[in-house]
């Protein structure tokens, strides 16, 4: 029997879906613990338990013992405008393993989606650990992410041209500490699809372990001493050569993204560089005389976005351009949201959202819209899948011109 499913008795009790009291955050903690398969150190545990809110989590309970729990807290999205959006996180959606396939998960969400909308909350995010899972909840793949590996031996550059002098600074871990959070919380606020960086996750970006063989580093962009971009990479025993391993690196300018590629390139040398999660656009690759030096590697969903309030969240971001879109919204989860209404935006990008009985131009579930609402995945590739019926011939062309990106979403920082 698994520790987080023991009562005082032994007995599974009446199933209930409440908030979690504060003499039982702890067993909250054991039922992440056995459902992740790891363990806490004392540290981390006293880190979790302090950064729960009660008052915005959930826990499934069957009789006294605790068997699921489900953590949220507010914070922003940057979405199309850009506009900082207010968003529920949620984070540690967990079920006791000796107890999955009893609907638990799902009594969760409803639980959840039922006072976000009491709340007034309009978009929630959560970062998925299986694919296949929270799509039935109303949730969509809204940003994606890809690896990258550039081959060994110094590749070639596509120009011979060079930084300015000063221009690109290695930092040590105290002066990093004290300026990358701001360089990224300005990237954050205009870069669709990011969310703020909590203190302590800055904390762990920038520690160095040296149990670990690598040693990290951080080089800054920062013309006239103004520091604008950065990246932060480690350096590994790879045989006789080091290779580097690209922790993070953080634009705010085009030229601090060209200067941060060149200094990597030719610091990987012969020993390669490989990626952390990144954009699935990398334009670093335009940089190298041969394109194929740098290798797309895993591509894969970064994070699942859902809208709990569908009128209320197309008025919030920004659009390109004006036109008009009526669309047939089914969503089982959230029956508030289900319906056909008309987005009309005008020259500015502004939209109104209001129901209508006319005849709809595209009809889709509430998962694919929030597939589509950051622009990461266009209308005519939902449709082309099957997921989205085009009624009105051409539907999914003005869809995806009234909700393009001039990049794709990408999301940084773990939830």
């Amino acid at each position: 029997m698994g520790r987080s499913e023991m009562g005082r008795n032994g007995n599974a009790g009446a199933v209930v879906v409440r908030q979690p009291q504060d003499h039982e955050l702890d067993a909250l903690a054991s039922v992440v613990e056995d459902a992740f398969m790891f363990r806490f150190s004392p540290e981390e545990r006293e880190r979790f338990l302090a950064g729960i809110e009660p008052a915005r989590s959930l826990v499934v309970a069957e009789g006294p013992a605790i068997v699921g729990t489900l953590l949220s807290y507010l914070t922003e999205l940057t979405v199309p405008g850009p506009v900082l959006a207010p968003v529920a996180a949620l984070t540690d959606i967990a079920v006791s393993p000796t107890k999955r396939g009893r609907g638990h998960l799902g009594r969760l969400l409803g639980r959840f989606f039922l006072d976000a909308h009491k709340r007034g909350e309009h978009l929630a995010l959560l970062d998925a650990s299986e694919g296949g899972l929270y799509g039935r909840y109303g949730f969509g793949p809204a940003t994606w992410s890809a690896t990258y590996r550039l081959a060994r031996g110094t590749p070639r550059l596509a120009s011979a041209e060079v930084t300015g002098p000063g221009d690109l600074v290695v930092l040590r871990a105290d002066e990093a500490r004290a300026s990358l959070p701001a360089v990224f919380e300005d990237w954050r606020r205009s870069s669709v699809g990011e969310v703020p960086r909590a203190a302590p996750a800055w904390d762990e970006l920038l520690e160095q372990d040296k149990a670990s063989g690598r040693a990290r580093f951080v080089v800054v962009h920062a013309p006239a001493g103004l520091i604008d971009s950065y990246a932060i990479y480690d350096a590994r025993p790879n045989g006789h050569e080091l290779s580097l391993h690209l922790v993070e690196l953080v634009a705010g300018s085009d030229a601090g993204y060209r200067e941060l590629w060149r200094y990597l390139v030719a610091l990987a040398g012969a020993g390669g560089l490989e990626s952390g999660p990144r954009p699935t656009e990398e334009a670093a690759r335009h940089l190298l005389g041969d394109v194929r030096a740098l290798f797309q590697q895993e591509l894969r969903d970064r994070s699942w976005l859902r809208l709990l309030d569908v009128a209320a969240a197309l008025d919030l971001r920004r659009y390109q351009g004006a036109g008009a879109l009526r669309c047939s919204v089914r969503d089982e989860q959230c029956p508030w949201n289900a319906g056909s209404f008309v987005l009309e935006v005008d020259a500015d990008g502004h939209a109104e959202v209001t129901p209508t009985k006319r005849a709809a131009d595209l009809e889709l579930s509430a998962a694919d819209l929030a597939t589509a609402y950051l622009g990461a995945t266009s209308f005519a590739t939902l449709v082309r899948a099957g997921r989205v019926l085009e009624v009105t011939s051409g539907a999914a062309v003005r869809a995806d011109r009234l909700f393009g990106a001039d990049r794709p979403p990408f999301q940084s920082a773990e939830l």
